[in-house]
Order: structure tokens, then sequence, then C-alpha cells
């Protein structure tokens, strides 16, 4: 692969956003990667066009390019992967022996880890941490698919041990994938797929995400969500959006958060009070457990995760909050002080029991 194609094909991997001009592509790609001419890119595109790889549509008087997801495609980002982890790899050599550890530990016993990608590996390795996004394959066995993200956090649990290096993971199903790259509300996984190298079978990855977009449009990128940043107005606003309202708050129109970040914004920065709310939360929103597990991972307070999840399971049948309490259990979490009787009392007044 030529560097321009390379440089075309990687930007336009992650400008999935809106439709660019081939002069926007040109100026992504030299932001990027510190250089490109607008011819260049322009004959690079028209040549992607002629191999399948890209789609060019009119817009007004300018021309839009994105990607076309056709199998030689898929083959392209696979090579588009590989270069990504060499250039990497070529910069912080420290990563080499953790990406190996990783993809032996999941490479014959676990077939439903269909992908691994590193996240922003160069940022994250400077500040001591690896950020990774599973992929897992459909099961159709529950059993199966339970005992395969046990196995993920039991291996990565000792791996980070081994490595003295934390390690921060979201574990996302196939079958996931088009409805969390379609919604309106941010996620981890649009913010992460930015900036993403997938190192561990990278064409099954981008099988899937063609797979997604034969559905629907897929989108990735866009404003993150820092749950340490939720404003009083978008908190109080998605409290009573999903159904938690608090006495006196003044409630005016906010922009909608996922559930997941609205208990663990609570659990970083909230009051007693509103840390109670969180059980009640779980109960009416059904959460991805996962997702709202890597947050509070990442933030560091998955012993207050741990304390309300108890609660809920305590107060009412919740499978997946069971499964959950089990994971941080195994991996060593302990519960912090949580006034468990008052939040079930909570939960009550809300019908949430």
């Amino acid at each position: 692969m030529d560097a321009t194609t390379f440089r075309v094909v990687d930007t336009l991997a992650n400008a999935w956003a809106a439709p660019i001009s081939i002069r926007e592509l040109a100026n992504m790609v030299r932001k990027e990667h510190g250089t490109a001419h607008y011819a260049n890119v322009y004959n690079k595109v028209k040549e992607l066009e002629r191999m399948d790889i890209v789609k060019l549509q009119p817009i007004g008087k300018s021309v839009a390019v994105s990607l076309n997801f056709s199998s030689r495609t898929v083959d392209m980002l696979t090579g588009v992967e590989m270069e990504r982890k060499f250039r990497l790899l070529a910069k912080r050599q420290a990563l080499q022996p953790l990406l190996d550890d990783i993809s032996s530990a999941f490479a014959g016993s676990l077939n439903a880890v269909s992908s691994i990608s590193i996240i922003d590996g160069e940022r994250n390795l400077a500040l001591r941490r690896v950020e990774l996004l599973f992929l897992l394959a459909e099961a159709k066995d529950k059993t199966i698919a339970s005992a395969t993200e046990s196995e993920i956090h039991t291996l990565l649990h000792e791996l980070q041990r081994k490595r003295g290096i934390k390690m921060d993971y979201l574990i996302v199903r196939q079958g996931q994938l088009g409805g969390l790259l379609n919604e309106r509300c941010a996620n981890p996984l649009k913010t992460m797929l930015n900036a993403h190298i997938a190192f561990f079978h990278p064409d099954e990855l981008w099988i899937a995400v063609k797979k997604a977009a034969e559905f629907g449009v897929v989108v990735w990128g866009g404003k993150a969500v820092d749950p340490a940043g939720v404003s009083e107005g978008d908190m109080a606003y998605n409290l009573d959006r999903l159904g938690y309202s608090e006495l006196g708050s003044k409630i005016g129109k906010g922009e909608d958060v996922r559930v997941e970040y609205i208990a663990a914004s609570i659990m970083i920065g909230g009051t007693a009070r509103r840390l109670e709310a969180i059980p009640i939360l779980l109960a009416k929103n059904r959460p991805d457990y996962s997702m709202l597990f890597f947050l509070c991972k990442k933030y560091n307070v998955v012993e207050k995760l741990l304390a309300c999840t108890k609660a809920l399971v305590k107060a009412r049948k919740d499978p997946e909050a069971g499964k959950l309490v089990a994971v941080l259990e195994s991996i060593g979490v302990r519960p912090s002080r949580f006034d468990t009787a008052a939040a079930i009392g909570k939960m009550r007044m809300y019908g949430a029991d």
C-alpha cells in the first residue's frame, strides 16, 4: 500500500459523521498526516473509485466522497489497520509485549472474541493505561456468552497485575454494533472507533461494520461525553427523563445523555442522596452493563458501582445486574459504604422494586 493510499483510506475510515468533499478530505489528510496535495488526493480518490473502494456523490457544486463497503474495501481497511499497528509500535515498542499477551490469551480458546482494538494507544500509554474494545460474535447459548465475558474479565485482571498497567475495556457484541452506531445519543463505542487500531483480527471488525452499514447510516466520532463534566442542567433534565425527579429541581431542555453516563457521573461527583437514585435509574432503563462497567472502571468508581448494583439485586430480580456483581467480586472489588436500606426504600417509592 503506497503512502497516499494509506493516508486517504485511513482518513476516510475516521470520517463517518457527514459526507465530505475531496477538498475537505485533502485538508483532513494534511491535518492528520502532515502533508497532502489536492491533486494527489483527487487522483487517488478517482483511482479508489475505479477499484470500488470509495463512492462519489454530487452535493451542490461539490462531490462528496465516502467509503464503499465492498469486499475489496474490507481488505483495504484490514491493510490500513496493520499499517496503523506497525506505526504505533514503531513509536511505542513497550506496547508489543502487552499486545502479544492479549492476542495469545484470546487466540485459541475464545472463538467468540471476533476482534480486539487498542484505543488511542500512544496517549493512553503515556498515562500508564491501556483502553481496549472487544467485539464478540453472537452466541446462541447465553451460558457460553456469559462464560466468554467472564473469562475476558479474569484474563485482563491477571494481565493488568502482571504488566502493572491499568486496563479499561468495553465489550460489545456484533448484534449491538448497528444500534450503537446508529443511535442519536453519544456513546463510548462511537468515540473509541474514532481512535482505534484493530490488532486482533481487524478484518472481523470491518466485516461487522460492513454488515451494520447495510441496515442504516453508520456514524462514529462526534462529541465525546465526559461523565465527570455533565452540567447540572443536563443532569436534572436526564434524571427526570430517565424516571427520577428531584424535589425543587428546575428542569429545562437539556441534551439527551445515556443512563450509563448519568449513573457514572453521579458516582464520580454526586451527593449521597443522588447516589441512592442509581438503583432506580438502572431498574427503570435497562442499561448496557458492559458499558457501565467500562465507564466506572475508567473513572475509578467500581466500588460505588458494586454497592449500587448489590442494592438493586437485593430489591428485585435482575439477572444482568447479578452478573455484573459476580464479575466485580471476582476481580476483587469491594463495595463502598452505601445506605442500601434507604436506596431500596426509594425504589419502592418510585415503583422500581
